[in-house]
């Protein structure tokens, strides 16, 4: 009964030890016996895109600006005299003829200081008569008291002589030499009076230049009386009206040039060097714009001399050359300027370019990135429009990739689904 017990506690201890034991042949069994797996390849992702052949061709870029109608020829007429306004032509927004009288004032005050005028030079004529008359007497004066002079010195000596003979007193002698004095001077005076005359006579030829002068300048303050316009435009503003008093230097109407009215818009720096370059070589660069409906045409004329304080480009300044009767100055609309036309460029639509200046092409079913020269835009007649873009890296019928993917990068594989030419046609 004893070793039956033993047998059973023996076993009893050994049971759990075999269970782990079976377990681990178990495990050890699983790991070197178990069947193998396939490993998992993980295709790489390819993106559709569509691109379009590069075509290398002449193509005319064009720029967007912002143009204001202004005129160069901008003229306030002020007033030159103090007078009453007495009569006034036309109304803002007249269209007038050059010489037409646009206002006239009252002349009455000019016309008095006119007739002052006129008397003074009369004056100063008649005093210039009256001292050739002068010079004519005393000249004929001036003979006839040298005689006397002649005769008062033979008195003198023949007063001397019977003087010392004691057959003349000292009183006639005294006599004879007074007289023979106060002549000499009485021809001294007169000598000096015709010397006198070239003195007298400038000065009363100044005097009459001036008065003429003077004369002129109330002819032509008469004249001003009537306000005319300096060329053919069109009236701005009005400042007066009838029975106004007005001051010197008062401004009375403002009026433009009808045939100076042209465009200012500012071309971006990098359009700049461009322009400025077809103007000193004298070349076209046209451009339109359209205003209530009309549609204008503009040339490039000049570049501005300065560019204002915080601006990023340069005013240039567009003649009118068809469609100017539309224009009244302080009008903005949208100006489209065709720059000098670039060869060996390309047409890309908008959704090509990245940035400002980078495109990708595909080499390899791999997108490849390229830095380009952005020339300008060009307006299709269906609205459209198309980036003018240059590069030395860019072949004919290289394909540009046409879709904008937000991922696009360097290297990232893509599967071409269309393929286009730079007309559209597939």
């Amino acid at each position: 009964m004893f070793k039956l017990d033993n047998i059973k506690r023996t076993f009893a201890g050994l049971l759990p030890l075999s269970i782990i034991a079976l377990a681990l042949l178990f495990i050890l069994y699983l790991i070197f016996f178990r069947p193998s797996s396939e490993p998992v390849t993980i295709a790489e992702k390819a993106w559709p895109v569509a691109t379009q052949a590069a075509k290398i061709q002449t193509h005319t870029p064009q720029v967007i600006l912002l143009g204001r109608t202004e005129s160069p020829r901008t003229s306030s007429l002020e007033a030159t005299i103090n007078a009453y306004v007495s009569e006034i032509k036309v109304d803002e927004g007249d269209r007038v003829k050059k010489g037409e009288l646009l206002i006239k004032l009252d002349p009455s005050d000019v016309t008095l200081v006119l007739q002052q005028r006129k008397a003074d030079v009369k004056d100063f004529n008649a005093q210039i008569k009256a001292e050739f008359v002068r010079q004519k007497t005393d000249t004929a004066s001036l003979a006839f008291e040298k005689r006397l002079v002649e005769l008062a010195k033979r008195n003198v000596e023949r007063q001397d002589t019977l003087r010392k003979k004691k057959l003349g007193s000292e009183l006639a002698y005294d006599d004879a030499v007074k007289t023979y004095q106060e002549q000499r001077l009485k021809v001294e005076n007169r000598q000096q009076a015709v010397t006198d005359h070239t003195n007298r006579l400038q000065q009363l030829k100044a005097k009459l230049t001036r008065a003429e002068a003077l004369l002129d300048q109330a002819k032509l303050d008469l004249k001003r009386t009537e306000i005319r316009a300096p060329f053919d435009g069109r009236i701005t503003k009005l400042n007066v009206s009838i029975r106004d008093r007005v001051q010197v230097g008062e401004a009375l109407i403002n009026l433009y040039a009808t045939d100076r009215v042209e465009f200012r818009a500012q071309i971006p720096s990098q359009y700049v060097s461009r322009a400025r370059q077809a103007v000193n070589q004298n070349l076209v660069l046209t451009a339109r714009t359209a205003l209530d409906g009309a549609t204008l045409g503009l040339k490039l004329d000049r570049i501005a001399g300065e560019s204002a304080e915080g601006r990023g480009g340069v005013d240039g300044l567009f003649s009118v050359t068809k469609g100017a009767e539309h224009l009244v100055l302080g009008r903005t609309s949208t100006v489209y300027l065709d720059l000098r036309a670039a060869k060996n460029s390309i047409a890309i639509p908008t959704s090509a370019l990245y940035g400002f200046n980078k495109i990708f092409v595909v080499e390899n079913e791999r997108l490849k990135a390229l830095r380009v020269e952005r020339l300008g835009i060009e307006y299709l007649p269906s609205g459209k429009q198309r980036y003018i873009i240059k590069s030395d890296k860019l072949k004919p019928n290289m394909p540009i990739v046409i879709t904008q993917l937000p991922n696009a990068r360097d290297g990232l594989r893509v599967l071409i689904v269309k393929e286009t030419q730079e007309d559209g046609s597939q």
